[in-house]
């Protein structure tokens, strides 16, 4: 269970009367009754968080968290729960800093947005006026208000992200070398991009003429007096001693691993500096009486700068939009697998209110956030139509995937399967949408020609044509990323299928043509024979090319499944000589499926096998060009 450490500053003010004595009213006394009143209606309000908070908390098995909230230009609630360490059993405080992942993204556009109100960036100008031409290996202009968006048009990889300590970060440029292939034209559909928020941070450095994290000190933390907010790695001594410890992290003894695109999420902050973050962005870039950004950066940070359809929420710069009635909501979400940690982040700038939460558990789905923004907003009202026919329905139902995976990148079977889920699209009989994320299949009433909104109001999602005029692309409100309707041949039932049937027939054939030779032969002389013997040939051409068949995919579904942050770190940032070695078997494999199926070809041909014979051998020969078709479509044979 968490408990709050320390305590929500009170701030009552007491008055009226003096040791049980009335004094006569006045006007002043009435004011004073006024603010008194004031004072303690804000006392509830603080009352009324810290309570949603804790009850959330309680029962969720978290080891410690983080949580700010703003409201009216004050913070209400800065504090730490439970704890930052639980091997030292270290409590988390409000001046804990905490890792708070992709929720890094808004916090570096906000310093961007600063620059680009100072006139030392703009955001339509390409960013390769910015950078080092070396780093430029995409075709189409890219600008700061595409990467800020995500719709820079690059695919999703996690190569050069994750390492094992972050004293093995280097500069950020040399892990943006290559950047990730550009495979659509930007400003065309969005693709969540952490090499592209990268690109904008190396954009920033830049022009500030300082390295990534020390550009982001001057321009932003140390004007705001976020003390505890630093990018570097390693962090900064008096940082990092009292740093929360994530849980599952890659790091040793529990600690963080480095992060090589660091813009992407590799800032560490305390709920007292994200509440000063959130106060900015509420009260036109001043904090304490003072202005530290200029307002226009603000404005640029808040306005839209992309969406898929008019009639949907879209993209800020660096935030996504939802809508909780008739509220805008900029928000973002942060959840690190290597280092242990998930943040969120909320604000409703017409009402004055943000949200920040981090707790040191990765993968936790809290929505701490959403519940406490909801209960400080206006209940929306909400009246939904009846559902009628709608537009184009036979064309609507389908299976629709995100795009954000690789299509060249050799991590493209880790980010279709693990970045990129498929929604599933069906009608009910009276003209509803019936939507499956995964989760169940919730109903959705169109509004207007292919726009749907959730029967609650509480989402709207909008179809679009591609260049062929089909109707095969999906739009959710406030998600960056699209969803394209898949291909057969797409099909995550069908390469599941391939992969599973793969398994098993490699597992038969390796068995099947096993060596047979006499205790009197040796092995060498056995392997010789081969050579003039097309029967021996042909057994040990399937044996060894199903066996380092297998074995790789064996391997590669260990690391995805058991090892993910090992996958991440050996296979895709630093590869060790085990995993270099790996990468000899699927050459193996290869080489023996082509002399697999040219014996195979050569016997049938020639009639000189049985029919039985013939018909297992030509199995073995298909089962071992299906696997390595399919370890080409996901960019696998080669490292």
């Amino acid at each position: 269970m968490l408990t709050g450490v320390g305590g929500v500053t009170a701030g009552i003010t007491l008055s009226g009367t003096v040791a049980g004595i009335a004094r006569p009213r006045s006007a002043d006394d009435a004011g004073q009754q006024q603010r008194d009143s004031a004072a303690a209606e804000g006392d509830d309000h603080q009352r009324e968080i810290a309570s949603i908070v804790e009850d959330l908390l309680e029962d969720a098995d978290v080891p410690g968290a983080a949580v700010a909230v703003v409201v009216d230009d004050e913070v209400v609630l800065s504090e730490g729960y439970g704890l930052a360490d639980s091997e030292t059993g270290l409590p988390a405080e409000p001046t804990t800093p905490f890792r708070i992942a992709s929720v890094s993204k808004p916090v570096v556009c906000t310093a961007i947005a600063e620059l680009i109100a100072r006139g030392n960036l703009d955001p339509e100008t390409p960013v390769q006026e910015y950078i080092d031409n070396g780093l430029v290996n995409w075709d189409e202009p890219v600008t700061l208000a595409n990467l800020a968006a995500h719709t820079g048009g690059f695919e999703a990889t996690n190569h050069n992200m994750w390492f094992p300590s972050p004293e093995d970060v280097g500069p950020l440029p040399e892990h943006l070398d290559p950047m990730p292939a550009q495979v659509r034209s930007p400003g065309t559909l969005g693709s969540y991009s952490n090499h592209g928020i990268a690109l904008a941070g190396q954009s920033l450095a830049e022009a500030a003429g300082d390295p990534f994290a020390e550009a982001m000190a001057a321009v932003l933390f140390e004007p705001a007096g976020m003390e505890t907010s630093s990018f570097a790695q390693p962090l900064p001594s008096a940082i990092d001693e009292v740093h929360a410890t994530g849980e599952g992290g890659i790091g040793a003894a529990g600690r963080f691993g480095g992060l090589g695109i660091s813009p992407a999420g590799a800032m560490s902050a305390s709920a007292t500096d994200m509440a000063r973050f959130m106060l900015l962005h509420l009260n036109e870039g001043r904090l304490d009486g003072e202005q530290v950004l200029d307002p226009a950066a603000i404005d640029h940070s808040h306005q839209q700068w992309f969406t898929h359809h008019e009639a949907i929420s879209g993209m800020a710069f660096g935030f996504a939009e939802s809508r909780h009635g008739d509220t805008r909501v900029l928000r973002h979400d942060g959840a690190s697998p290597a280092s242990g940690f998930t943040s969120e982040l909320r604000l409703a700038p017409e009402h004055d209110i943000g949200v920040f939460t981090a707790y040191n558990d990765n993968g936790l789905e809290l929505d701490l956030a959403d519940t406490v923004v909801e209960a400080l907003l206006p209940d929306p009202s909400h009246e939904s139509p009846n559902p009628s026919d709608p537009h184009r329905a036979e064309e609507l139902p389908g299976s629709y995937r995100s795009i954000r995976h690789g299509t060249q990148a050799h991590d493209s079977l880790f980010t279709t399967t693990l970045n990129a889920p498929s929604i599933d699209v069906a009608l009910a009989d009276d003209g509803a949408l019936l939507v499956d994320d995964g989760g169940g299949a919730t109903r959705w009433v169109e509004i207007e020609p292919l726009v749907f909104e959730r029967e609650d109001g509480s989402d709207r999602l909008a179809f679009g044509e591609d260049d062929d005029g089909e109707l095969s692309q999906l739009f959710l409100g406030g998600t960056p990323s699209a969803f394209v309707e898949t291909s057969w041949y797409q099909s995550t039932t069908l390469h599941g299928g391939a992969l599973i049937g793969s398994l098993f027939g490699l597992g038969w054939a390796y068995n099947e043509y096993k060596p047979d030779r006499n205790r009197e032969e040796s092995r060498r002389e056995w392997l010789a024979s081969t050579r003039s013997d097309p029967d021996r040939l042909s057994s040990l051409m399937a044996h060894l090319g199903s066996g380092t068949f297998l074995a790789f995919l064996l391997l590669l579904l260990g690391y995805m499944t058991v090892g993910q942050t090992q996958y991440l770190v050996g296979y895709l940032t630093d590869p060790s000589s085990a995993f270099l070695l790996a990468y000899a078997l699927p050459v193996i494999g290869v080489a023996t499926t082509v002399g697999t199926v040219a014996l195979a070809l050569y016997t049938l041909l020639t009639r000189c096998w049985s029919p039985r014979r013939q018909l297992l051998y030509t199995l073995t020969a298909l089962v071992l060009l299906g696997t390595a078709t399919f370890l080409w479509y996901w960019n696998l044979l080669l490292l």
